[in-house]
């Protein structure tokens, strides 16, 4: 269960998400995307990385919240199995590489906060340099150049 507390957010052209059920044993698909009540936006997919595939490390305007379903990902020098909750803070960097012999799949939930990203987006030049200098993901690359 995750919760949340915060000030009412404005809700631009309606009102807030109702009351769903969602599947998450579907590939790769948006399962929730809306306001709520103090959500500019709360967002939720399910994705799937095959083994090997993964995405570099990035920095996101609003906090993150992973799910683990199945398989195993490594992340911030951290291994995640089925069942586990992974939380990026937002503007912290952070990536993911399927690491199993399997697929792995987890629910990404996304908390977009009240301030629009373009105000919330770290700088270009902040993000640049928190790549640069980042240890995590120099060793990120170095492991995916030694695999090849």
């Amino acid at each position: 269960m995750l919760k949340w507390l915060g000030e009412s957010a404005p809700r631009a052209g309606g009102r807030p998400l109702p009351f769903g059920r969602f599947e998450t044993a579907r590939e790769a698909a948006v399962l929730i995307e809306g306001p709520t009540s103090h959500l500019r936006k709360l967002h939720a997919h399910v994705t799937v990385l095959e083994p090997g595939d993964g995405y570099e490390p990035h920095v996101d305007a609003y906090d993150v919240a992973i799910v683990m379903l199945e398989g195993e990902v490594e992340t911030i020098g951290a291994r995640a199995l089925p069942y586990d909750v992974i939380f990026y803070p937002a503007g912290e960097p952070h990536g993911m590489r399927s690491i199993g012999p399997g697929a792995a799949r987890y629910v990404v939930f996304e908390f977009h906060g009240r301030a629009s990203l373009a105000s919330d987006a770290p700088s270009a030049i902040r993000s640049f340099l928190e790549r640069v200098t980042s240890l995590q993901a120099w060793k990120w690359k170095l492991s995916k150049l030694l695999r090849r």
